[in-house]
This record gives structure tokens, sequence and C-alpha cells, in this order.
């Protein structure tokens, strides 16, 4: 006699993963207290099944933070919620955990990694419902990419922290100046109430990250060119050599890339040769930009 046609092939991993993930949403204490079965279940959890659980289980997902959990939770933390270690990145900065990662402590680097899986979660339900709310706030920061690397995207990302559940993100002091002083420029139109928050990076990365130079310069170029202020910003930008370099760099990387100046909601891309325009404003010859 033939099978049935309700007859179905199981397959044994998903058998054994069912019956996993059913006895440790019952069992969380047991779980994960046993470094065989938490190295067990970290191994055969696919990166979607990974983060499924870790939203679907919030103690699970901190308990394994531990020292058995730690190194593969890492491996999984950008593929499954920021796409790209740039991202995560700039949640650390926005959260101001910069100085905390710098310590090189274990326990200090698993409490970080708990935090940004708890805003993943978190920005995963609070950012769709902004994307229909465009008259409430700017459509470019409401159709952002949260990941982006954009001036809209990191709006979007203090909106969305400014609103989650625990304070390391809510009450955040980036956050905050962020949504009063960037966030503001956009929808008042006016690039100076942005310079204090561009001030304080510039004056920190000169500091601490000189690379971070150039994340600052870029967002205040993307800011300007969106309120058509880049005249004001060579005014603001003369006189300051290692920000026109910085504007040279960006210059160049859109030139190879334009796709790169192209932004959600913004009408007009952001070209190289406005770029270079502003360089001349600001005394910044091309010579320079080619050396």
């Amino acid at each position: 006699m033939g099978h049935s046609v309700h007859e179905q092939t199981v397959d044994p991993k998903s058998q054994f993963m069912n019956s996993a993930l059913q006895f440790s949403m019952t069992s969380v204490p047991t779980l994960v207290h046993d470094e065989c079965i938490s190295g067990m279940l970290l191994g055969f959890l696919s990166t979607h099944e990974f983060f499924w659980f870790a939203q679907t289980h919030v103690v699970w997902a901190a308990a394994v933070l531990g020292p058995v959990g730690a190194a593969v939770l890492e491996a999984r933390l950008v593929p499954g919620s920021f796409r790209s270690h740039e991202s995560a990145a700039r949640v650390v900065a926005l959260l101001g955990l910069e100085q905390k990662l710098a310590v090189n402590d274990a326990q200090v680097a698993n409490n970080i990694m708990r935090l940004l899986i708890q805003w993943a979660i978190e920005a995963e339900k609070l950012g769709p419902p902004l994307e229909r709310l465009l008259t409430f706030i700017p459509m470019p920061v409401a159709a952002a990419h949260l990941e982006g690397d954009d001036v809209f995207a990191q709006c979007k990302r203090a909106l969305v922290s400014s609103q989650m559940s625990f304070q390391e993100a809510a009450k955040a002091p980036r956050v905050g100046m962020w949504m009063a002083c960037v966030l503001e420029a956009i929808e008042g139109k006016d690039l100076e109430l942005a310079l204090p928050v561009w001030e304080e990076d510039i004056l920190v990365s000169q500091h601490q990250a000189p690379a971070g130079i150039y994340e600052g310069v870029r967002w205040l170029v993307q800011l300007a060119h969106y309120l058509e202020d880049l005249p004001r910003l060579a005014v603001i930008l003369r006189g300051f050599p290692i920000a026109l370099q910085a504007v040279a760099e960006y210059a160049k990387q859109l030139e190879a890339s334009p796709s790169l100046g192209c932004f959600p909601h913004v009408d007009r891309p952001l070209r190289s040769s406005n770029l270079l325009r502003l360089l001349n404003r600001a005394g910044y010859t091309q010579e320079s930009i080619s050396t």
C-alpha cells in the first residue's frame, strides 16, 4: 500500500530543534546552566532561528551572554541585527558606549552586547510605525534605513532610541542632542541648529578618534545639501583644513559611487560636483584633491 498523502518525512535536525526549543522555553534555568546543552543549541540554531528565539525569550538571550555563548553570539549579532559592524558601531556611539568598550573587560563587553540586542529588538518594533507617520516627522527621517550611514538614518536611530524602554538608550545624552539639534535642524530647516552636535563630534574626534572627523563632516554635508545651504557650510569649514580634506575624500567617493549620494525621499542626490563647488568656495583647490 502506498504512503498516505498526509505523511511527511521529518527532518531529524528540525525535530531536534523543535524539541529543544520547546524544552528551553519551559526550562530556562536548567538550559543556560548546562554548558553542553547551551553550546549545542547555539551551534544548531541558524541566525534567523537564534534571533527569533532571543526575541521570544529575552531571559535566555541574556543568560547565554556568559562565557559559553558570548563568542557565538558576537558572530551572530551583526548579521542578525545590524547588517554590518559599522551600523552596530553607530549605535554604540549614539548610546555613548565607546569609552566602556575601551576598557577591554569581558563583563563590560557582554553588558554592551545585551544592550545592543535589546536595542535591536526594540528598534525592530519601533521603526516601522515611524514609516507610516510621514506627516509627523520629516519624510527623509521616517523613510531612512535604521542601519544606514547617513544623517537621516542617525536621526531615525535617535528618535527610535528616545522611545525605548531602557534608560541607556532613552536617556543617552547623545540621543538627546541629536533630537534637540539635528532633528530640529531638519524640521526647522536651519543648519545652525545642528552645529553644537557637529562641534562636539569634531572636538572628540580630534583627541580620541581622528577617523570620526570624516563621519562628522559627511553627515553635516548631507544635512547642508538637504537644506540647500552648502554655501553657508563653505563659510563654516573655511580655515579648517582637516574638515576640508574630509570633504575632498567624500567627493572622491561620490565620484566613484554616485549612488552614495542618494537618500530616501530626498529629491536631489548629493553629487561630487556639489562638493567641488563647496571646496572652491572654501578656498580648497582642485589640486589638493588629487594629491
